[in-house]
């Protein structure tokens, strides 16, 4: 069974609506801050939990030449046209979002980083450009909620 880009886009949105439910209630996540991609590529002192040259296969599942890029260089991709393009959004995002809600970042993220994953995962197993845009577009606007950490 293939879902269309509606449905995909749609049954990504629910899930992230439940998990981030449960991410509240669980005490993780539900928070109004957010740090942007680039106070992380420019503030490596800051990440918990995570490292500048841990590969990106260790938290998501891109396809290759994602796979190996370091999750510092995930927060340098650009865009571009199609599948890829979206998938180098969606990448610069999911960090800053990851290290947003990383236990012990300082950052009361909306969405914790579990969810992130989560998020992330499902988006790109679609394949669907507007769908990974979608997913990418969400978390940028979580990303840029305001930084508490100077």
């Amino acid at each position: 069974m293939t879902l269309n880009r509606k449905a995909a886009t749609l049954l990504i949105i629910v899930l992230t609506l439940a998990l981030s439910s449960v991410g509240t209630a669980l005490g993780t996540g539900g928070g109004n801050q957010g740090c942007t991609p680039g106070y992380w590529k420019n503030h490596l002192d800051s990440w918990v939990g995570y490292s500048p040259d841990q590969e990106v296969e260790t938290v998501f599942n891109p396809s290759a030449p994602f796979n190996k890029w370091t999750l510092l260089a995930a927060l340098d991709g650009g865009g571009g046209p199609g599948v890829d393009g979206a998938v180098r959004i969606l990448l610069r995002a999911g960090v800053a979002a990851l290290l947003n809600g990383a236990p012990g970042s300082g950052v009361y993220a909306y969405y914790s980083h579990d969810t992130v994953i989560i998020m992330v995962n499902l988006a790109l197993k679609t394949g669907d450009r507007a769908t990974i845009l979608a997913v990418a577009s969400e978390l940028d606007a979580r990303n840029n909620q305001g930084c508490p950490l100077s």
